[in-house]
């Protein structure tokens, strides 16, 4: 379960999918107290910060949208105005993707 931290552009088609999924996920675990993943570190990052998740779901839409894909499962907008503090920090999460050998740029 991962929201990167990284800026979406930078994401393969692979993981800028999955992170859409992902931010479903951790929408609908928080939103409808579901029991599964419901403390996972990066669920309980997003907990109290609703609002940024709609944003990023708004962030990573937009991407998807400008490399070709579809989408149909839409939330309601907020603002991304508070910097939220990684669960693991940014190079971590770097090496993690290049690590990966996707074609992520990182």
């Amino acid at each position: 379960m991962r929201a990167w931290d990284i800026p979406v552009s930078n994401l393969c088609n692979k993981h800028l999918v999955a992170q859409h999924h992902e931010i479903h996920c951790i929408y609908n675990i928080i939103t409808q107290d579901k029991k599964g993943f419901a403390n996972h570190p990066e669920v309980n990052r997003w907990r109290n910060h609703i609002t940024q998740l709609q944003s990023y779901h708004a962030l990573t839409v937009s991407e998807m949208l400008r490399r070709g894909f579809n989408h149909n499962s839409d939330m309601s907008l907020g603002t991304y105005d508070i910097v939220m503090k990684p669960w693991q920090p940014i190079e971590v999460q770097k090496e993690l993707l290049r690590a990966k050998g996707c074609g992520c740029k990182v």
